[in-house]
């Protein structure tokens, strides 16, 4: 998150220098609008990353009642495990094609 911060303070002084220089011209430019509008966004981007981060190391009722919820209804609408599946297919295919060739086992 460190290059989005950067980029940011970056957007932000790019922002300022626009303004300041618009002012002085008496005239608003389309690039001082564009920039302002990407530095908005990305702040934008950031505070949501922010408080992401926030909820996760510090875990929230929001995210601790939608955790028993997935268990409780994971734990009704669980489908049985397959007895078989493509990786033990594949797995047991491989196993029987080195018993049946010894010199597979021989290699250094």
């Amino acid at each position: 998150i460190i290059p989005q911060v950067l980029t940011f303070v970056l957007l932000a002084a790019t922002t300022a220098v626009g303004v300041w220089r618009d002012m002085l011209n008496s005239q608003l430019t389309i690039a001082t609008v564009w920039c302002g509008l990407n530095t908005f966004v990305l702040g934008v981007f950031l505070v949501v990353a922010f408080v992401e981060r926030h909820v996760q190391q510090h875990g929230g009722a929001d995210v601790q009642a939608l955790d028993a919820k997935s268990l409780a209804l994971g734990e009704i609408l669980a489908a049985p495990e397959p007895r078989t599946t493509p990786q033990t297919l594949v797995l047991a295919q491989v196993q029987a094609d080195a018993e049946a060739s010894p010199a597979l086992r021989a290699a250094p």
